[in-house]
């Protein structure tokens, strides 16, 4: 699923992230529907190029993404909502996605440094 360009940054597409775009659509969509709209307006600032399919990411973006989704976390474990495992369902989905992708580009650096 990753894509690495000669100088290692960019990522992935939309079309390779699997189920990435969708998980941060719930996420976005939960965040709403909790009251965290500031929060959600980030998120989908942030991913909105990307979940559209029209940019590529950048390892900066990833840990971005992920502070960001980490922070969805926090807040949707936090409030008071009817169910308790939303942010598992939402948040913590969609940062599992990034994560596997820096911890491969990671190996992939790794690979390289040591060839």
């Amino acid at each position: 699923m990753t894509k690495l360009d000669n100088n290692a940054h960019t990522i992935f597409c939309a079309s390779d992230a699997g189920g990435l775009t969708e998980a941060a659509q719930d996420t976005i969509v939960a965040l709403r529907r909790h009251g965290f709209n500031e929060h959600a307006t980030k998120i989908s600032r942030s991913m909105g190029r990307f979940m559209a399919g029209r940019s590529m990411v950048k390892v900066a973006t990833l840990r971005q993404w992920s502070a960001l989704l980490d922070e969805a976390f926090d807040l949707l474990c936090d409030s008071p909502i009817e169910d308790p495992c939303i942010a598992d369902d939402t948040a913590d989905v969609a940062q599992s996605y990034v994560i596997r992708e820096l911890r491969a580009l990671e190996a992939g650096a790794e690979s390289t440094a040591a060839a």
